[in-house]
């Protein structure tokens, strides 16, 4: 479990290049358009609570499918694909999901073979959101099910 938190830890870290800051889902507007005081915490910390739960309606389903069948993982991206109505959300989630893959790649994957059609469908340009390439990274880094969550240990 050590090894598994370590490396969670590895891939969740704030300094791995992956453009986690790339979309924020309107938080930056949020407060812009709110005036500070007591007013704004309130409706920061609501607004933050039903980003998660919109997160996780709308994504965990798709961590999970790839985690456990990651040979689905190209048709799983496609679906994910066509629930992502924004054009910068969707974007966003593809150039992080690309990232992830680039760096499980180089730095952990010593078997080149696995999860080969998944990656040559995102290295053809075909996918590659975040939700379905971590459920694959998480699936081939042996990340037990109950820990998946976005890349942070329970």
């Amino acid at each position: 479990m050590q090894d598994e938190d370590h490396l969670l830890l590895l891939l969740s870290d704030s300094a791995l290049p992956i453009g986690s800051f790339a979309f924020s889902s309107g938080l930056e507007s949020f407060v812009h358009h709110l005036p500070a005081g007591p007013v704004l915490q309130d409706n920061l910390l609501r607004f933050l609570r039903e980003s998660l739960r919109s997160l996780a309606y709308s994504t965990l389903p798709f961590v999970s499918a790839a985690q456990t069948h990651p040979e689905r993982a190209v048709a799983l991206d496609d679906q994910f694909d066509a629930t992502v109505t924004c054009p910068v959300a969707r974007r966003a989630s593809i150039t992080q999901g690309k990232a992830i893959l680039t760096i499980w790649e180089r730095a952990f994957m010593e078997d080149k073979s696995i999860a080969e059609e998944y990656r040559a469908s995102v290295k053809a340009g075909k996918g590659g959101h975040f939700g379905v390439a971590w459920g694959v990274v998480c699936f081939h880094c042996d990340i037990s099910r109950g820990t998946v969550h976005f890349g942070y240990p329970n």
